[in-house]
């Protein structure tokens, strides 16, 4: 079953460092294996800052930006089966080979050939979107549309928190409050965890508080010892901050991408005997999770800014990359 072509696409385009450009395009018609999805809401995070300042090398020119984004089904090529119009969708980004171990287990962002919605291939920033249906996540009904996009940064949290070992009863810092580290505040909150969030922004500080997350700062002393940290900045800063805040035996995960990034010297992970580790993307079972999580809570789930107009895409992205800092995630609703 496909959908019948009745307006064009407007689109946003990157076609080098700084510049995107509004486009309109032809409504596309899913082919066989794919959906046609009607964008909802696309989020913004670091990653697209960085493809904005042209530091991200898979970006071709002309591709439509968006790799955070879901939306609602309105056709269905042949063979993409047990989908429907009206089905709501989050979208797994990894376009993978399908067929290597990394595939077969569900881990489709360590394919070597994986290629990125928004940066290899067309993302979904734009009105309408065709995509393989093998990257949707199905999205229970009755679900916020505009919360979509927050299913593949919250898949993003599970795994950190899983990589840290976050579990019921125990106290688990986080670096960072912007979206990642809201999101894995949400998660250790439906782990029956405590989250301790270190954030310097205000809003953001005032945004963690109404989750439902402690707050610390920097300078802070004599605060309770953290069991698991999680840190969502990556710079050697921050590792050396979470390491002081372990307690003997505690397990710091980083998800955060800072260039600066680097590990305190050995001898504190062995005379205090931490666990260092790292976490990347997702698997296909935890954007499922996501999907469940956001189902249940909407735009909610984290703390969220909505700009409803795609045409504003272009000024929003640039404001954040000057280093604007909104409260909450950044959703572009077309």
């Amino acid at each position: 079953m496909t959908a019948t072509a009745t307006a064009a696409v407007r689109a946003v385009e990157w076609h080098g460092a700084g510049m995107l450009r509004l486009s309109e395009r032809h409504c596309p018609q899913p082919g066989a294996g794919q959906l046609l999805v009607e964008v909802s809401a696309i989020g913004i995070c670091g990653t697209d800052l960085g493809q904005w300042r042209g530091n991200d090398g898979r970006t071709r020119p002309g591709v439509v930006i968006g790799h955070e984004f879901g939306g609602v089904v309105t056709g269905v090529g042949p063979g993409a089966s047990g989908w429907r119009p009206g089905d709501l969708v989050a979208v797994d980004p990894n376009v993978s080979c399908g067929t290597c171990e990394h595939c077969r287990s569900g881990e489709r962002a360590s394919c070597a050939q994986r290629q990125l919605l928004g940066f290899e291939r067309d993302g979904g920033m734009q009105t309408s979107v065709v995509m393989p249906s093998t990257q949707a996540i199905r999205v229970g009904a009755g679900t916020d549309p505009r919360a979509l996009a927050l299913v593949e940064p919250v898949a993003v949290a599970i795994r950190a928190c899983r990589r840290a070992g976050v579990s019921h009863g125990r106290r688990v810092g986080v670096i960072g409050g912007g979206p990642i580290g809201a999101a894995c505040a949400r998660v250790v909150l439906e782990a029956g965890a405590q989250p301790v969030v270190i954030e310097r922004d205000d809003a953001r500080r005032q945004a963690l508080l109404e989750l439902g997350a402690e707050l610390e700062s920097p300078a802070d002393a004599d605060t309770a010892p953290w069991d698991l940290g999680i840190d969502t900045v990556g710079s050697l800063q921050t590792a050396e901050l979470a390491f002081a805040r372990l307690r003997r035996g505690g397990t710091l995960c980083t998800v955060g991408l800072a260039s600066s990034g680097s590990l305190p010297a050995s001898s504190t992970l062995v005379r205090r005997e931490l666990t260092a580790r790292g976490s990347f993307c997702y698997s296909t079972a935890e954007l499922h999770e996501a999907a469940l999580l956001v189902a249940a809570h909407g735009l909610a789930t984290i703390p969220t800014e909505l700009v409803t107009d795609l045409d504003r895409a272009p000024e929003v992205l640039r404001a954040l990359a000057s280093g604007v800092l909104p409260p909450g995630k950044v959703l572009i609703l077309p």
